[in-house]
């Protein structure tokens, strides 16, 4: 398995230790897309992880318009 998988694992099980270690480890992670598409910000707010979503967003992504609204940054 690799770490992008690992991350998306950890979202869908709400691990936020997991996610806490591998983005610690690897911050890149924070802007990783899943096979499916979807970035490690969407596939969390959508699997209602909100502590997680702020776990990512603390590792700077580049947001997209659409990530933005998700996240509430109206601003953006």
């Amino acid at each position: 398995m690799t770490f992008n998988e690992d991350l998306f694992k950890s979202i869908r099980a709400g691990d936020l230790a997991a996610v806490d270690r591998l983005l610690s480890d690897r911050p890149y992670l924070a802007g990783a897309s899943s096979a499916a598409g979807l970035t490690a910000v969407t596939a969390a707010a959508y699997a209602q992880q909100p502590a997680i979503v702020e776990r990512i967003l603390a590792a700077k992504p580049d947001l997209d318009r659409f990530e933005a609204a998700i996240v509430g940054d109206l601003a953006r």
